[in-house]
């Protein structure tokens, strides 16, 4: 054992009072690792303007999602708004080139002159029964028809072996070829027929005196439809029998009708 130096203020003999604070820490063992483990080291995380913990970043990840969803909404809505108005374009263009202008009524025009009367043809009188007393008796007269209001002579006559008393026993005709604008003539003396158009003839015939066609009044003729009518053709280059007229007898007056054309 070193010896106390002779100026210390402690001697040998005597005894000194030591606080355990002041003792040596106790070495520490294996054992006390073992039971005793140390804290480990946790370092807290530094706290940044706007960002914070757990919470921050859950109310961060919902407002990414509420954002997005947003988003979405705005972006169908613009699809829907472009579409609805592309529609109303296209209806729009449609109906305008549907639209049919509307015509507005004419101003009242002031009153127009009357138009000429036109004589009707239906229910013109040709003559009386006794100015037909004997067959082959004839009578010329105008007939207007009435579907322009042309004035064309025409001819009534009697047939050999009738009475005289009905319809049937009449001939009436236009005297004016069925084609081109020759008059027609009736040719009572056979001689004349004879004469004039080379034509042997026992009774009076209508003639065309352009074509020199004869035509027979007691004989049927074809027309181009194949019906028949009174007037055959027995000379000449004619195509049909003349235009007839319709009659009927009003008591003892006969009464032209419709023309055939």
């Amino acid at each position: 054992m070193t010896p106390l130096p002779s100026n210390s203020p402690i001697s040998p003999n005597t005894k000194t009072t030591v606080k355990a604070s002041e003792l040596p820490a106790k070495p520490q063992t294996l054992a006390d690792n073992v039971l005793a483990p140390r804290q480990r080291f946790s370092a807290e995380m530094p706290a940044i303007p706007g960002i914070g913990g757990p919470a921050a970043a859950d109310d961060q990840r919902r407002a990414r999602v509420n954002w997005g969803r947003a988003a979405i909404a705005v972006g169908a809505f613009l699809v829907l708004g472009s579409a609805g108005a592309w529609m109303m374009t296209r209806t729009t263009h449609s109906e305008t080139a549907l639209a049919v202008p509307v015509l507005q009524p004419s101003p009242a025009v002031a009153d127009l002159p009357a138009l000429p009367a036109t004589p009707a043809s239906v229910g013109h009188e040709i003559g009386t029964v006794e100015q037909f007393a004997a067959a082959w008796s004839a009578k010329k007269f105008t007939y207007t028809r009435a579907l322009n209001g042309e004035q064309v002579p025409a001819i009534a006559i009697r047939l050999p072996g009738s009475n005289g008393r009905t319809a049937a026993s009449y001939w009436v005709i236009l005297l004016k070829a069925p084609f081109g604008n020759c008059a027609l003539e009736y040719v009572s003396d056979t001689k004349e027929i004879a004469s004039r158009f080379g034509f042997s003839a026992t009774h009076p015939m209508i003639a065309d005196t352009c074509s020199n066609t004869l035509y027979d009044p007691t004989r049927m003729g074809t027309l181009p439809n194949g019906s028949w009518a009174r007037g055959e053709i027995v000379q000449g280059a004619g195509f049909r029998p003349p235009f007839q007229v319709e009659i009927h007898l009003d008591d003892n007056k006969l009464i032209a009708g419709r023309s055939e054309d």
